[in-house]
Protein backbone atom coordinates (compact mmCIF):
# COMPACT_ATOMS: atom_id res chain seq x y z
CA UNK A 1 0.00 0.00 0.00
CA UNK A 2 2.67 2.27 0.62
CA UNK A 3 4.08 2.21 -2.92
CA UNK A 4 1.00 2.78 -3.95
CA UNK A 5 0.73 6.28 -1.53
CA UNK A 6 4.26 6.77 -3.07
CA UNK A 7 3.03 6.39 -6.77
CA UNK A 8 -0.10 8.38 -6.09
CA UNK A 9 1.66 11.14 -4.49
CA UNK A 10 4.42 11.17 -7.53
CA UNK A 11 1.51 11.69 -9.94
CA UNK A 12 -0.06 14.53 -7.81
CA UNK A 13 3.96 16.12 -7.86
CA UNK A 14 5.09 15.52 -11.00
CA UNK A 15 1.50 14.86 -13.30
CA UNK A 16 3.11 13.07 -15.82
CA UNK A 17 2.07 10.38 -17.95
CA UNK A 18 5.25 7.67 -17.29
CA UNK A 19 4.08 7.53 -13.43
CA UNK A 20 0.11 6.83 -14.22
CA UNK A 21 1.66 3.95 -16.72
CA UNK A 22 4.39 2.55 -13.35
CA UNK A 23 0.62 2.77 -11.06
CA UNK A 24 -0.93 0.64 -13.55
CA UNK A 25 1.63 -2.04 -14.47
CA UNK A 26 2.26 -2.01 -10.51
CA UNK A 27 -1.56 -2.71 -9.71
CA UNK A 28 -1.86 -5.32 -12.14
CA UNK A 29 0.77 -6.99 -10.70
CA UNK A 30 -1.03 -7.18 -7.39
CA UNK A 31 -3.48 -9.67 -6.51
CA UNK A 32 -4.42 -8.22 -3.38
CA UNK A 33 -8.19 -6.59 -4.09
CA UNK A 34 -7.63 -3.61 -1.58
CA UNK A 35 -4.55 -2.11 -3.55
CA UNK A 36 -6.64 -1.91 -6.66
CA UNK A 37 -9.80 -0.16 -4.51
CA UNK A 38 -7.17 1.99 -3.50
CA UNK A 39 -5.86 3.02 -7.37
CA UNK A 40 -8.73 3.53 -8.39
CA UNK A 41 -9.78 5.66 -5.26
CA UNK A 42 -7.25 7.77 -5.79
CA UNK A 43 -7.72 8.09 -9.48
CA UNK A 44 -11.25 8.89 -8.69
CA UNK A 45 -10.44 11.34 -6.29
CA UNK A 46 -7.64 12.57 -8.70
CA UNK A 47 -10.77 13.28 -11.49
CA UNK A 48 -13.30 14.41 -9.51
CA UNK A 49 -11.68 17.30 -8.24
CA UNK A 50 -12.25 20.90 -9.74
CA UNK A 51 -8.60 21.06 -11.61
CA UNK A 52 -8.43 17.44 -12.63
CA UNK A 53 -5.18 15.40 -13.31
CA UNK A 54 -4.91 16.02 -16.74
CA UNK A 55 -2.05 12.59 -16.83
CA UNK A 56 -5.03 10.72 -15.15
CA UNK A 57 -7.32 11.64 -17.83
CA UNK A 58 -5.05 11.02 -20.43
CA UNK A 59 -4.41 7.17 -19.38
CA UNK A 60 -7.62 6.50 -19.12
CA UNK A 61 -8.74 7.70 -22.34
CA UNK A 62 -5.17 5.66 -23.93
CA UNK A 63 -6.50 2.49 -22.84
CA UNK A 64 -10.15 3.25 -23.47
CA UNK A 65 -11.08 0.88 -26.70
CA UNK A 66 -14.59 1.57 -27.34
CA UNK A 67 -16.25 0.37 -30.27
CA UNK A 68 -16.67 2.72 -33.26
CA UNK A 69 -20.58 2.68 -32.90
CA UNK A 70 -20.73 3.70 -29.37
CA UNK A 71 -23.41 6.38 -29.13
CA UNK A 72 -22.23 9.90 -27.95
CA UNK A 73 -18.45 8.47 -29.23
CA UNK A 74 -17.76 11.30 -31.88
CA UNK A 75 -19.40 14.38 -29.69
CA UNK A 76 -17.00 13.02 -26.74
CA UNK A 77 -13.58 13.16 -28.87
CA UNK A 78 -14.49 16.74 -30.43
CA UNK A 79 -15.16 17.64 -26.56
CA UNK A 80 -11.74 16.30 -25.60
CA UNK A 81 -10.17 17.60 -28.71
CA UNK A 82 -11.61 21.17 -28.13
CA UNK A 83 -9.72 21.03 -25.07
CA UNK A 84 -12.68 20.38 -22.25
CA UNK A 85 -10.73 18.48 -19.32
CA UNK A 86 -12.81 19.92 -16.96
CA UNK A 87 -16.73 19.83 -16.74
CA UNK A 88 -16.45 22.66 -13.96
CA UNK A 89 -14.80 25.21 -16.63
CA UNK A 90 -16.59 24.23 -19.75
CA UNK A 91 -20.67 22.97 -19.14
CA UNK A 92 -22.21 23.71 -22.36
CA UNK A 93 -19.58 22.42 -24.23
CA UNK A 94 -21.50 18.93 -24.52
CA UNK A 95 -24.35 20.53 -25.62
CA UNK A 96 -22.83 22.80 -28.02
CA UNK A 97 -20.61 20.22 -30.08
CA UNK A 98 -23.56 17.89 -30.18
CA UNK A 99 -25.39 20.87 -31.39
CA UNK A 100 -22.99 21.66 -33.99
CA UNK A 101 -22.95 17.83 -35.57
CA UNK A 102 -26.72 17.61 -36.38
Amino acid sequence: MQRLRTGLGLLDLLDEYWVTVELRNFVTEQADRVVTAAFWAGYRQRLEAVEPAEQVLYSLLDRLHLPADTPHLAPLRAVLVAGARNHYRHPHLWDTVRQERR
